[in-house]
């Protein structure tokens, strides 16, 4: 056995240090890569889970500069900032939405807003009141208003870690432990909204969430580097795309939208499923559908001719066969695609049966839960 003192010649050291620095391990002993499977690119409508009022038109979104009905919570600088861009994200969506479904929705401009807070004096006191923002709802002429709070944390740590590094010496080099810097930042967003009826002060819907990111960056046991707050996603990069998660699922709730997949494809064994596969990539939905069934009379173990089967039905609007072909594929085997299609259209199928049962503003789009545009090659028009 060796001392550990014992240098290591300079052929083992270039063949340790490749192994642990290699970016592509796999590629390093003669892995291939996967091929990135084909997709078809779905579009559903979702009805909107609670849904607004019928005869409401109108809405004004209040500042967010100072969280309502909470005096001593002032923004800091930063939450003040992100207030701002939530407003605006809240008001795009919402006219988006809209006019997706052509409704007759329409949103206080934002310019009109500010003008009446500073006409009124609401701009320097904020709005710490409520029936303040429902007097501002007045003026600004709508129906409701929504208003709410945001609260944003970031924590920082830092630490050292050891690492093993060789470093030359003599004829050869020996390993050395050193210590390298380490980062961990966490992120914590959280929102509150109300929409409130201008007209009696009540409630249409509250919402209420949050996002966290927490990022932990290490040096590695041999041959580690440092890190730094610069080796770290930029803080408002993280906040963004958080804050426009929790938007989109407020607006969601309150107004039918539009939900995309790009759904892979499977490689099936038999010719004519490779020919029905094709048919399914250019928009030909019954053709491919006739020649999959016509397949599996011949062969039905060809899981990946389900799978492609139930995708068909699905981009084609038979969801209900779609979920039936999708079990029968990850009964015959446990795929991770076979389960993601099998989990999605169950939900889609709930959520229209919910729709129609529950939410009387969300039978109209329920019925529409289906295939709106699917994505074929270039050489063909989507369908």
């Amino acid at each position: 056995m060796l001392h550990p003192t014992v240098r290591l010649p300079h052929l083992a050291l270039v063949l340790l240090v490749s192994l642990a620095l290699t970016a592509d391990a796999g590629a390093f002993f003669g892995k291939k890569k996967k091929k990135n499977k084909p997709t078809i690119h779905i579009e559903y409508t979702e009805p909107a889970k609670v849904g607004l009022p019928e005869n409401l038109t109108s809405i004004a979104i209040l500042p967010f500069t100072q969280a309502i009905e909470d005096k001593e919570n002032v923004y800091t600088d930063r939450e003040r900032k992100w207030g701002d861009h939530i407003i605006a994200a809240v008001a795009a969506k919402m006219q988006e939405y809209a006019r997706d479904f052509d409704m007759p929705l329409k949103l206080a401009d934002r310019e009109s807003v500010a003008a009446i807070m500073k006409e009124k004096d609401l701009a320097d006191a904020g709005l710490a009141e409520e029936n303040q923002a429902l007097q501002l709802g007045k003026l600004a002429q709508t129906q409701a208003i929504c208003y709410g709070k945001v609260v944003i944390s970031i924590d920082s740590v830092e630490g050292q870690v050891k690492t093993v590094e060789f470093r030359p010496g003599g004829y050869g080099v020996a390993p050395s432990t050193t210590y390298k810097k380490r980062i961990k930042r966490t992120i914590n967003t959280a929102v509150d909204f109300k929409l409130v009826s201008v007209a009696n002060g009540r409630s249409i819907h509250t919402f209420a969430s949050n996002r966290s990111q927490t990022v932990d960056l290490k040096p590695g046991a041999i041959m580690g580097k440092d890190y730094d707050e610069a080796d770290l996603q930029p803080e408002t990069d993280a906040i963004g795309a958080m804050l426009t998660e929790l938007v989109d699922e407020f607006v969601a709730q309150i107004l039918p939208h539009k939900v995309a997949y790009d759904v892979p494809l499977a490689d099936p064994k038999k010719k004519m499923a490779k020919s029905a596969t094709r048919l399914l990539r250019s928009g030909e939905y019954q053709d491919a559908i006739e020649l999959f069934q016509r397949s599996l009379t011949e062969e039905d173990d060809d899981h990946r001719a389900m799978y492609n089967l139930a995708v068909t039905y699905e981009v084609s609007g038979g969801l209900p066969k779609a979920l039936d072909y999708y079990k029968m594929a990850f009964a015959d085997k446990d795929e991770e695609m076979y389960l993601a299609g099998l989990t999605r259209v169950k939900g889609l199928l709930e959520k229209r049966r919910e729709a129609l049962a529950e939410n009387p503003l969300g039978k109209a789009t329920a019925e529409g839960m289906v295939n709106t545009e699917t994505e074929a090659p270039a050489s063909q028009p989507a369908q």
